[in-house]
C-alpha cells in the first residue's frame, strides 16, 4: 500500500522530468524550475535527495566532474544524485550559463543534439537514480518519448554504438590495444553513422577493430555484447537477401 501511495506521491516529480524530456532547449531554464519546484513539493523525492546531500561538496565534485569536453558523473548512486541536483540549482539560479554548459559539455556528439545528450545524460539519469533509491524500478528508457517505440535494427545499433562511445569517453582510464582512447571513440562514432546509412557490408571490419581493441577489457567486451550480436544478426539476414 505505501508502495502505491509514493507512485502517487512522485507523480508531479515523474510529469515535471516528463515534461522536459517532450520540451524543446528554448525552454530550458523554466523546465528545470519545474523540476527543481516539483522536487521541493515531493516529500519522497525530496528525502532521498537530502540524504544524498550529507557530507556532499559539489564544488570539489564539480572540480572533479568537468573535462574540457564532457561532464563525468560521480560513481556512487548517492553522489550523482546530490551532482545533479545541485548541478540543476546551479543552472537554475544562474551561478552556470546553460547555454555554455551545453556548448562545451554536451557537443561531443554530431549526431545527437547538445540538449538531447543533456536529456538523457543528466535528466532521465536523475529520474532512473530517483526511482531506484523509492524502490520503483531503474530502467533504461528512451529520452524523447515523441520517438517511435519500435525502432529498425539499424537505428538501435546506431544508438547502442553513440552510447558505447559514451561510456568510453566518460571513463578517466580506459584499457585498449592497439590504439588510443580517442581512436576507440571515433571508430564507435563513425561505425554508428554507417550503420544509420545502413551499410551492413562495413560492419565486420568495423566489429573486428573495436573487439581487438576490447580485447583485454572485461567491462567494455560486456558492454559490447549486445552490439556484436545485433549487428551480427543484422549481416546475417543482409546476406540472406542477396
Amino acid at each position: 500500500m505505501a508502495k502505491n501511495n509514493t507512485n502517487i506521491e512522485i507523480d508531479n516529480f515523474l510529469n515535471a522530468i516528463s515534461s522536459m524530456l517532450e520540451s524543446k532547449y528554448i525552454l530550458i531554464d523554466r523546465k528545470i524550475s519545474d523540476i527543481l519546484y516539483a522536487i521541493a513539493n515531493t516529500e519522497a523525492v525530496y528525502h532521498v535527495i537530502a540524504k544524498s546531500m550529507i557530507n556532499f561538496d559539489f564544488r570539489q565534485s564539480w572540480n572533479r566532474a568537468v573535462n574540457s569536453t564532457f561532464i563525468k558523473l560521480p560513481e556512487k548512486d548517492a553522489d550523482r544524485i546530490a551532482f545533479i541536483f545541485c548541478f540543476l540549482n546551479n543552472i537554475d539560479d544562474k551561478n552556470l550559463d546553460i547555454t555554455m554548459v551545453l556548448d562545451k559539455y554536451f557537443s561531443y556528439d554530431a549526431e545527437t543534439k547538445p540538449y538531447e545528450l543533456f536529456c538523457k545524460n543528466i535528466i532521465v539519469e536523475f529520474k532512473m537514480l530517483i526511482l531506484k533509491e523509492l524502490g520503483l524500478g531503474y530502467q533504461k528508457e528512451v529520452v524523447f518519448e515523441g520517438e517511435p517505440e519500435n525502432v529498425d535494427e539499424f537505428e538501435m545499433l546506431s544508438n547502442l554504438l553513440r552510447d558505447f562511445a559514451h561510456i568510453v569517453i566518460v571513463k578517466k582510464k580506459v584499457k585498449v590495444v592497439g590504439m588510443k582512447k580517442d581512436n576507440l571513440i571515433d571508430i564507435a562514432l563513425t561505425f554508428s553513422k554507417v550503420a544509420l546509412d545502413r551499410n551492413a557490408e562495413y560492419f565486420g571490419a568495423f566489429l573486428l577493430m573495436i573487439n581487438s581493441a576490447i580485447s583485454k577489457n572485461k567491462e567494455l567486451k560486456e558492454k559490447f555484447k549486445p552490439i556484436n550480436n545485433l549487428a551480427n544478426d543484422i549481416m546475417e539476414k543482409s546476406n540472406e537477401t542477396r
